[in-house]
């Protein structure tokens, strides 16, 4: 039995040696939340508007921009600006308190910041589309 007391205190002394330790610094993470965007895709008539809502769930802010513009049945991309804007829905509508006039393009074109509640982002022409055209806003609200 002596024999065998050598091994089995080095076995406890490993066993204690290799526990987790998490009080470690080297075991802390950070979690980071991720945020996908929100694609609102659809038809824009000449000389009306088209809203999309979503909810925001705490305070925080909202990034959108225009991603592409084209006339329904055309494969090229308009310039042709239109107004982009986020407010809070209303009856059939979107009250916009935030705006921009913009063309397409893939870089942030509005931000503003929300706090909990029920929002709407707006698309419109502002007299200058030559038809009907096709959109997509991609958006992300955190």
């Amino acid at each position: 039995m002596t024999r065998w007391m050598p091994f089995v205190l080095l076995l406890a002394f490993l066993t204690v040696a290799c526990g987790d330790n998490p009080t470690s610094p080297d075991d802390t993470a950070t979690t980071t939340a991720a945020v996908s965007p929100t694609v609102f895709e659809g038809t824009l008539d000449q000389n009306a508007s088209n809203f999309y809502s979503f909810t925001v769930s705490q305070s925080g802010s909202i990034t959108a921009y225009l991603a592409s513009l084209t006339l329904v049945g055309h494969r090229e991309a308009l310039v042709f600006p239109v107004r982009l804007g986020v407010g809070v829905p209303k009856g059939e509508g979107c009250a916009v308190t935030v705006s921009v006039d913009t063309s397409p393009a893939l870089v942030t074109q509005l931000t503003t910041t929300l706090g909990a509640g029920i929002y709407c982002i707006n698309i419109s022409d502002i007299g200058a589309l030559p038809g009907a055209a096709a959109f997509s806003i991609r958006f992300v609200h955190s």
